[in-house]
């Protein structure tokens, strides 16, 4: 029995009605759809679902997993052909009749990369506020994993690619949303050892690394920045080394940074794009180091910008 008549008539129609769901189960499931008036087209093919617990009177926990073997997306901008498998499983909590909705150690992998989720949204009726609580995360121990959500049509001789390093990525909400309030938000996204070049020619970039920290404080917007430790890129074509941060995000953004190197964009173009599909042309080379914010900037508050080096582009 998932659905249970509540037999008090004075309850207000707009309460839901109470559900328990003890076991649902679906295997190998087919799902199309076709969108002809905005040319999308979606399939999913052997979907399994799994929910095991109870949901009675909007307060409770429930185990769910589910699964697909391939996913599909097309239109006419973009069409993601490489078939993708998807599981997602995680504890659900379920309380203050719906208001409260929380994940126990979620996990959603697309292929083979996994992300995490812990937490609780918990909505707020009466102070039309909602607080939330939530940390993600997401680890691919190889970029190579990357590459299946390019479509081939973008590269060059694709089959030549070889890709590697590591990608880490936290983050996490917390705090009140609600009218002119904002929750605290911080991310922070970590390559190391990252390479992508073709196979025996030496073209593409050896080097790939980055340390970024992003903190948008709700509550005290002013404190709120932008931190780029390291953005390192290494090749026949490429020598990139910068570090910024960058303060006071929302109101007046205050810039700091540093970069010195060379990028001759019309030869990456050439070299990894298929000249089909994408065009990139141009070149940069700086040795700069410069302090300023924007306001100064765009009124032209020269004597406030503070540079020395020189940028080409």
């Amino acid at each position: 029995e998932i659905y249970e008549n509540d037999t008090d008539t004075t309850s207000h129609s707009s309460v839901l009605p109470s559900f328990d769901i003890q076991k649902v189960r679906i295997h190998n499931g087919h799902f199309t759809y076709n969108s002809q008036p905005d040319e999308l087209f979606a399939e999913v093919k052997g979907l399994d679902v799994r929910i095991d617990g109870s949901l009675r009177k909007g307060a409770n926990l429930l185990r769910l997993e589910t699964s697909c073997r391939s996913f599909q997306l097309q239109n006419p901008s973009y069409s993601l052909k490489n078939q993708l498998a998807l599981r997602f499983k995680s504890g659900v909590m379920i309380a203050d009749q719906y208001n409260t909705f929380g994940l126990k150690e979620a996990e959603l992998y697309i292929n083979e990369i996994p992300f995490t989720a812990n937490g609780a949204i918990r909505h707020q009726p009466e102070e039309k506020q909602t607080q939330i609580n939530l940390d993600m995360g997401l680890k691919i121990s190889n970029i190579n994993d990357l590459r299946q959500f390019i479509p081939e049509a973008y590269l060059q001789d694709p089959k030549r690619i070889e890709s590697g390093g590591s990608i880490k990525i936290d983050g996490g909400i917390h705090g009140l949303l609600g009218d002119s309030i904002l929750p605290d938000i911080t991310l922070c996204c970590q390559i190391e050892e990252g390479y992508y070049r073709l196979k025996e020619s030496g073209k593409g970039f050896d080097t790939l690394a980055l340390n970024l920290n992003l903190h948008l404080n709700g509550p005290h917007p002013d404190s709120s920045f932008l931190s780029l430790n390291q953005l390192k890129v290494k090749g026949q074509s490429t020598s990139l080394d910068m570090q910024g941060k960058v303060k006071d995000l929302f109101q007046n953004p205050a810039i700091q940074t540093n970069i010195k190197g060379k990028i001759d964009f019309t030869r990456i173009g050439k070299e990894l794009l298929n000249p089909d599909t994408l065009l990139l042309e141009g070149n940069m080379l700086a040795d700069l180091s410069a302090t300023f914010t924007v306001n100064d900037l765009l009124e032209s508050r020269f004597g406030k910008i503070h540079s020395s080096g020189m940028l080409s582009i």
